[in-house]
């Protein structure tokens, strides 16, 4: 292995280096994942786990999304790895300063929720491995390879639960033009949680009067010489957040160009239409023309896009997904998507309001509702969001069968609006394999006893009328908290 490519990645929190303890950064982890209890239960009583007609719920909180980006960026070709340690990652490629090698830039981005800390003095500290092999198609001979060891320190055990992926490890490595298998592996150096992918490569030869790939940034400076690295922060999920994010941030070089290179750049949505445009002027240059251009997300609002840069009087275009969500880990919805499914969070006045709002003002007014609703102002991610849409992947789970997705079902809106209920009492008899024919959901917070009822024979739940009711007054009251 090249001892160059030991130990030299870069590994970054959003906004500053991660040994500079994020003095800046701070206010930007999350607060601690999601808790689940229910109440003691009666001889009679369910937990609800094991109530007639609910699924268990193994999997780990947050994992699962009601729209899950990860099914999204592996679509667009990103590099995607599930819990529990969990990144996505993306691949770029740049010229280097050699004709016979391309710098080939691999980038993940993950939660501290997916490594374990332990403390270190006042601070908690984590580390992690990353190796990226690259072999010849079809061969096991190693073309180049990393080993990379990385820490990451943070200031209180609360932040260890942060759940947005700002911790940034970025590498470039050259590689010869040619087609590869890479191999990408990620380690918690405390556990036994890792994560591994394999995926096909083309490294394309980087020349004169040609484009790299377009690189989402989160900062960047643009290089002098192709001998010089370029010093950027990379958005490995090429994503930004709509109403909290102004602009998405991309980098852009080109190769000895000619003089006043002019370069076009469109976004494209998910039906391919442009839009937006944009043009950028690059001076001759023998060597590197760099620049970082800002498209503007607040216009085009929330959505799938992909953006595409050519270079004029050149057959040279190049390529790359761009996402605009609503927020870490919430997914990627449309905005009339995304008030429909905030039915059982919002008031039905705030989704009027929103509704109503034009086009070109709905990022504000998106920012505006993030802001009035958001539980932990401190964090950028708003928790209750977060929790809430948890709730709703978690009631798909649980509630699957009865003809409609699960968080629409009666049950499934009791949980998604309230929470898991302390105590759940089910009206059977199983020593004598009577069907259920009812269930009581209590919650004591609500004051209240909500009671379900199913059609003989058929495994449907619905709210009786009283508890209707009872459930839109106790809705009314979760909606003000």
């Amino acid at each position: 292995m090249d001892s160059r490519f030991r130990g030299n990645g870069f590994p970054r929190f959003r906004g500053g280096d991660v040994e500079l303890l994020m003095r800046t950064t701070l206010a930007s982890l999350l607060a601690a994942g999601i808790a689940f209890a229910t109440g003691a239960c009666s001889s009679r009583g369910h937990t609800l786990d094991t109530a007639p007609g609910v699924a268990p719920d193994s999997s780990r909180p947050g994992d699962i999304r009601d729209v899950d980006p990860r099914g999204v960026y592996r679509a667009a070709g990103l590099l995607v790895h599930g819990a529990p340690l969990g990144f996505v990652g993306n691949v770029g490629f740049l010229g280097s300063g050699s004709p016979d090698s391309t710098l080939v830039l691999v980038s993940i981005a993950l939660a501290n929720r997916a490594l374990e800390f332990r403390p270190e003095g006042t601070l908690q500290r984590a580390s992690y491995t990353v190796e990226i092999d690259f072999h010849a198609k079809g061969s096991d001979s190693t073309v180049a390879s990393v080993l990379s060891h990385e820490s990451v320190r943070v200031a209180s055990a609360r932040e260890t639960s942060a759940s947005e992926p700002n911790i940034i490890f970025e590498k470039l490595v050259p590689v010869p033009p040619g087609e590869y298998t890479m191999l990408l592996s990620v380690q918690d150096d405390r556990s036994p949680e890792a994560g591994s992918l394999r995926d096909s490569v083309m490294v394309p030869r980087v020349g004169a009067r040609s484009l790299s790939s377009i690189v989402p940034v989160y900062s960047a400076a643009p290089r002098a010489n192709a001998d010089s690295s370029p010093s950027f922060i990379a958005n490995p999920s090429a994503t930004a957040v709509f109403g909290r994010d102004s602009v998405a941030k991309l980098y852009l070089e080109g190769y000895a160009l000619p003089d006043s290179a002019r370069i076009s750049i469109a976004l494209l949505d998910d039906a391919n239409e442009r839009v937006l445009e944009d043009s950028v002027m690059l001076g001759k240059s023998d060597s590197i023309a760099a620049v970082v251009r800002e498209l503007s997300v607040a216009r085009v609002g929330p959505g799938r896009f992909t953006v595409v840069a050519s270079l004029a009087g050149s057959p040279d275009t190049v390529r790359a997904p761009l996402f605009v969500s609503f927020g870490p880990g919430i997914g990627i919805l449309s905005f009339d998507g995304m008030l429909q499914r905030l039915r059982y969070f919002a008031t039905p006045e705030q989704l009027r309001a929103l509704g109503a709002t034009p086009r070109a003002e709905r990022a504000a007014a998106w920012a505006q509702f993030w802001k009035e609703t958001d539980p932990v102002s401190s964090t950028p991610e708003h928790e209750g969001l977060r929790d809430y849409f948890d709730r709703i992947a978690s009631a798909n789970r649980r509630f699957a069968g009865e003809g409609m997705d699960g968080w629409l079902t009666d049950r499934g809106k009791v949980y998604v609006a309230l929470g898991a209920p302390d105590r759940i009492q089910v009206d059977d008899d199983r020593g004598t394999g009577v069907r259920a024919s009812s269930q009581s959901w209590d919650y004591i917070d609500y004051d209240v006893r909500l009671v379900f009822v199913s059609d003989l024979g058929f495994d449907r739940w619905r709210l009786t009328p009283s508890s209707e009711l009872d459930f839109e007054r106790a809705l009314q009251r979760a909606r003000l908290h």
